[in-house]
């Protein structure tokens, strides 16, 4: 069987994304339970934490906290092949792009446009980041002062404080937000000099 070619084309992001939103239907009350990753940039987050950290983690480790209470009902095998598949690679190109180039790295964030300018949309991305380091509950931060420093940014447009980023006035929220990438990478850097 030939190896699939990275990265992910558009196509396959696109049903990605339909994988994400499809396992929960659209009229269902889910207030109040965990919906899981739903966004492509907050998958992205998720993976970029996994591949980050401090040990390495099999799927069955991630993947209930990706899907949250809503794991996906497969219809056929070659189906649940086919998304574990497109998993597996999205996590492995975020791995290589890290690994290969990490000063040129760059999350899959959202943005809207205004006056024709473009920002960057970081809350989904955050939240997908912060849920990859749940998946080991305190491993990342326990005994570890400077993690927690590098992940407050992150926490600053998160649900973890609210979004409290986001009341910060105009120039030190942009501080705030640039720092986030700077900071990712530094965490990246940090566990693979094996703190």
């Amino acid at each position: 069987m030939k190896k699939p070619s990275l990265p992910l084309s558009e196509d396959e992001l696109d049903d990605l994304q339909d994988l994400l939103l499809d396992r929960i239907d659209e009229d269902l009350d889910t207030t109040g339970t965990d919906e899981g990753v739903c966004l492509l940039d907050e998958l992205d987050g998720f993976f970029t934490a996994l591949v980050s950290g401090p040990v390495a983690l099999l799927p069955a480790v991630w993947l209930p906290l990706l899907w949250g209470d809503y794991p996906p009902r497969w219809q056929t095998p070659e189906e649940a092949s086919h998304a574990m598949g497109l998993l597996r690679r999205y996590q492995q190109e975020i791995a290589l792009s890290l690994q290969q180039d990490l000063d040129h790295f760059e999350p899959y964030f959202s943005y809207y446009e205004m006056d024709g300018e473009a920002f960057d949309i970081v809350d989904d991305w955050c939240e997908g980041y912060l849920r990859g380091v749940r998946v080991l509950g305190n491993r990342w931060e326990d005994g570890h002062a400077d993690v927690s420093a590098l992940l407050a940014p992150l926490r600053a447009f998160s649900s973890e404080t609210d979004w409290q980023g986001h009341e910060l006035p105009g120039a030190e929220a942009d501080a705030l937000r640039d720092s986030i990438l700077v900071n990712v990478r530094e965490l990246y850097r940090y566990w693979r000099r094996g703190a």
